[in-house]
Order: C-alpha cells, then structure tokens, then sequence
C-alpha cells in the first residue's frame, strides 16, 4: 500500500517501491501494489514490469486542474477511501506490506481482520517536528497518525537508518521485528563510465520535490552568496511540488533568476544528463529517512553539500563524501558549494570517493535483502500463526 503511484519517480519512497516490486516480480512473486490516482492520466489498472497497479481512485479529473489542492488532497483522502482496494488484494495475499510514507494507511487494521502478517516501511519519523515542518492541518493530521502507528503491533518494520531504528524500539517494538535494510536502496545509473568532476562546468545540481520540508528557498538565499563570488556558477533544480511557483518567484527577488534553472520534472535520462555535467549537488532539505537522491549524486561522481540531518550523518566520515553545515545556515551552505566550486582537486578527490561508496548500493543486493526479509515473517507467522 502506498498513498501515489509507484510510477512518480521524483518522490525517493516510489522509486524504491518500484524498483523493489519489480524485481521481486520479476524473481517470481506476484506484487500487487494499491495507491492513489496522484495523477488525472493514470488509469485504474495498470501492469508494468509485471507488477499489478490498483489506482484508487480519490478525486475528480476536474479538481487536478487546482494543482497545489489536488496535491494535497490525492494524499490525504487515499487514507480514507482505500480500504475496500486494500481488503480485495490482502485478501488473496500472503503477505502485506503497509508502505508508511509519512504515515500508515488502513493496512494493518484489514490484515489484523484477515489474519495474514503485515509490515509497516517506515522511512522516518517526525514527532514534535511535524509542526516545525508542515502546515498546521497536515501537522495535526500527521501527529496524531504518527502517535496511532505506535500504539500498533506490526509482525516486523523496515527502515533505512538506525536513527529510525532507535525510535522504532524506543516506542517499545521488539528489536528482533526491527529491519535494518542498510543497503535497502540502490542506484541504477546508465553505463557510460563517469568523468570525475575535477574539470566539469561550475554548476551545482539539485533534486527535489518542492515542498516547505525541503527547504529549497535556504538554498536560493545561498545561492546568492555563491553567485558573488562566482558569477559563472549555475544551478539546476530538478523537481516539482506546490513550493515552485514561489520559489520562483523569491530568485526573482533575491535576483538569481538568471543563474537558476527550475528543470520541473525530467526524464532518466535528461536527470542524469544534468548530473554528469555538474560539479557538486546540493541538498538542503529539513528532514530525510535516507534520501536516494544523495547516492545518485555520488553514483554521478558528484561532492555533496547537506544540511546535519542524523540519518546524514550515518553515511558521511567528517569531509569524506562532501560537507555536512549546520541545519539552515545558507551562509555556511554558500561557503561550501564555494570551496568545491573553486578547488578542482578537492573536487576531484571527493568525486573518486563517491563513486566507489555509491558502488556498495544496487538494487538488486536491496531487492535481495528485502525478499529475504519478507521472507522470514512469513516463515515466523506460519511457525506462531496468530
């Protein structure tokens, strides 16, 4: 279960999702995802990759026309109006898997009714921050779906750092059902061998959705400090949400329009086009469960520029793979995109450690973590039926 289409890919949890249940059916098992029609043009079947899409259906063709609402509200009613598509599929599966992106759906109450095992993914978690990070009703409403998912028993839990490990177990799960898929994600980039960045164009790239939790605006107020100092520099923003029309409009107050290219969403092939003739990526982001897009950078030989998350720091060795700055200081953002904008060297040295680290990740090790994972509840479940 997952609120949009596995198919959105310039969200990292749908990438992973469909690249996961690909593979999975692809290796055997019938994969059934049920999600939310995010789109008008997505119809209410679909099978790609062998993977069988259930499209609910959650709001009228018309109202996609109100692109900011329609974002929203695809996201917030799937909760409500999928749990007869969620008990038609969990009823014929052996196992379901409730895809908690930010928050669970109906999942583990229909397969608490059926009798099957049910395992909650869950990315991150955002306690008291949901109210630093989101408006005041997705706040409220993710709060208290946040504090519900707790009070619930899951048979295990996937995650990708320990950070979400340790606030899974503080909450009181067993450890033994917690999942740490350290290599629960993978990059898949084309095979062309990467030129290391030393000698590359002095252009920053970054991939996000343009939402207020990515905080993109920090990066646009850095941008201008980096522009001073470098009046060659460029930066690409791949992505798309409802932030972009007014983050458009502060690089026209903040007068960088001229060095900032909003691409919206691309194609594969065009978001690694952009990547491989980059000389850094930058990520300001407020709050991240991984973040798929910080490996593909790396997989593109690029330096990274973070804002301290703790998921973040779990990857990163002091300046290893990039810069870590303190959460939401532009000005030492600015700093370091400059410091790596004007050291070829530094650059190079960087980019050669990237893209041996992004060598550890490939879909195929997380696919095969996952199944075996998948595998052992449903061996536990049969040995303990409930």
């Amino acid at each position: 279960m997952n609120k949009i289409s596995p198919l959105n890919y310039d969200a990292g949890a749908e990438l992973l999702l469909h690249e996961i249940s690909r593979r999975l059916a692809s290796r055997g098992h019938e994969v059934h995802i049920v999600c939310g029609r995010n789109l008008p043009e997505l119809p209410k079947r679909q099978h790609v990759d062998r993977v069988h899409i259930h499209n609910v259906g959650v709001l009228p063709s018309w109202l996609f026309r109100f692109r900011n609402l329609s974002f929203f509200l695809a996201r917030y009613i799937f909760y409500f109006v999928s749990l007869p598509a969620i008990f038609r599929s969990a009823r014929k599966a052996d196992i379901v898997i409730d895809c908690a992106t930010p928050v669970v759906s109906g999942a583990g109450i229909v397969s608490k009714l059926l009798g099957k095992p049910c395992v909650a993914k869950i990315y991150e978690t955002f306690g008291r921050d949901w109210f630093r990070l989101k408006g005041p009703v997705t706040a409220t409403l993710g709060y208290l779906a946040e504090a519900y998912f707790f009070t619930q028993t899951y048979d295990a839990y996937f995650t990708l750092s320990q950070q979400t490990v340790a606030t899974i177990v503080g909450h009181g799960k067993p450890p033994e059902r917690v999942h740490h898929l350290r290599h629960g994600v993978g990059v898949c980039r084309p095979a062309p061998p990467v030129r290391l960045v030393g000698g590359r164009a002095p252009e920053v790239v970054c991939i996000s959705r343009l939402t207020k939790q990515k905080n993109v605006a920090s990066l646009l107020k850095a941008w201008k400090a980096v522009i001073a100092e470098s009046d060659r520099a460029r930066l690409r923003i791949i992505g798309d949400g409802p932030e972009r029309k007014n983050l458009e409009r502060l690089s026209d107050t903040l007068s960088v329009s001229g060095s900032v290219t909003f691409e919206g969403r691309v194609t594969e092939e065009r978001k690694w086009a952009l990547l491989d003739q980059a000389s850094a990526f930058a990520f300001p982001s407020l709050q991240e469960g991984f973040g798929i897009v910080f490996l593909e950078a790396m997989a593109a030989g690029l330096p990274v520029v973070a804002y301290d998350l703790p998921v973040f720091r779990e990857v990163f060795n002091g300046g290893e793979h990039g810069f870590l700055v303190s959460l939401d200081d532009h000005r030492q953002m600015a700093d370091r995109l400059l410091k790596l904008l004007q050291d070829d060297s530094l650059r190079y040295e960087v980019s050669r450690r990237n893209l041996e680290y992004a060598g550890q990740f490939s879909w195929e090790r997380a696919t095969d973590q996952e199944e075996n994972a998948l595998l052992c509840v449903l061996a536990e479940r049969r040995k303990n039926p409930r």
